[in-house]
């Protein structure tokens, strides 16, 4: 019998998906200069900076009670099949195409296996990397998910947001030191996403806590808006001292669109056919991230990168494209070895 989708997954998948592409159609971001357009570009980079957390915590809320449903062999094997061929595959086609065009130089059989191993290829492909690390770090993380290691699963997951999430930004603001070796190593990298999206996806809070959440979110977002205008206007260079994915900022945007999806009734808005076309679109995120940012390049080859409008329509334009092609080509035989 096939297994229910869990709606609420599909929809912070496409959401994140083209919170990614918005992101990437507002790059103009980085070029600071005092403008309208400049502001949206600000407001659309921390508005949706919950994206990549957001991906992060669905990969924990939906791999790591694994050992429920299979062995790790099958999950490695569905991992190698699901992500790292289609990242190889792209990753070899963007490469070609770098070095077609000028973009990338052949120095060597070394040089070449270390664009590989070092994300040198395409820089958005640095998602990868961090996703690697939490693959491989699941059969260990599983543990937690066993109803008796909870208590532990929420120590990891406090200590590791004030070492990762409020430590760093406390040492920014005061300017006070610290050595970076007394946080908590197990809830390294992006791994308190993973442990906390497990956690949130398996807990019913209270109406308080809910609303302490969203209250966080909301705060988050201020915050991190508020500091990052402040230090761009100050140094005359668009601030990217806040916008790490791990801050306190972002993680807090992060839980608050999670644990608001997951309180919405769905299933009042959207019945079994609108379920269904959510859950197959929601399948195409993974193709419309590997493929997105040929056609961002693309796009804006023809529209102004600070135009407002042309980064408006370039966000739901080029999300579409990728969705239809991906459609397209998994249809084609061998075409899900590309697209899974």
């Amino acid at each position: 019998m096939k297994k229910k989708r869990i709606i609420y997954f599909d929809i912070l998948n496409i959401m994140a998906c083209i919170a990614v592409v918005a992101l990437h159609c507002h790059g103009s971001f980085f070029e600071y200069e005092d403008s309208p357009a400049w502001k949206v570009t600000e407001a659309v980079q921390i508005l949706a900076h919950w994206a990549v957390p957001i991906f992060f915590m669905l990969t924990g809320a939906t791999l790591m009670g694994y050992r429920e449903k299979y062995d790790t062999k099958k999950l490695f094997s569905r991992r190698i099949q699901r992500v790292l061929v289609p990242f190889l595959i792209w990753s070899t086609i963007f490469l070609i195409r770098g070095l077609v065009t000028g973009i990338h130089q052949y120095l060597g059989g070394r040089d070449l296996i270390g664009k590989y191993l070092s994300g040198g290829i395409l820089g958005i492909y640095w998602f990868f990397y961090p996703l690697f690390a939490v693959y491989l770090s699941l059969p260990v993380l599983s543990v937690l998910a066993e109803g008796k290691n909870r208590k532990i699963l929420k120590y990891a997951i406090g200590v590791g947001f004030l070492c990762y999430s409020v430590l760093p930004v406390c040492s920014i603001l005061t300017q006070i030191p610290y050595n970076d070796t007394l946080l908590l190593p197990v809830t390294g990298g992006y791994v308190l996403y993973v442990l906390t999206g497990y956690y949130m996806s398996h807990t019913v809070f209270s109406r308080k806590v809910r609303y302490l959440i969203y209250a966080g979110g909301i705060t988050g977002a201020v915050f991190m808006w508020i500091l990052t205008d402040w230090y761009t206007v100050r140094d005359g260079v668009a601030s990217e001292v806040f916008l790490d994915y791990k801050y306190c900022f972002s993680f807090c945007m992060a839980i608050g669109l999670f644990e608001l999806c997951k309180n919405i009734p769905w299933e009042k808005f959207c019945h079994e056919r609108g379920q269904k076309i959510l859950g197959m679109i929601a399948q195409y995120s993974f193709g419309v991230y590997l493929i997105h940012i040929y056609f961002v390049e693309k796009f804006f080859q023809f529209v102004q990168d600070d135009s407002i409008p042309g980064m408006a329509v370039g966000t739901i334009l080029i999300y579409a494209v990728c969705v239809l092609l991906v459609l397209a080509v998994k249809k084609i035989p061998g075409g899900k070895i590309l697209f899974p």
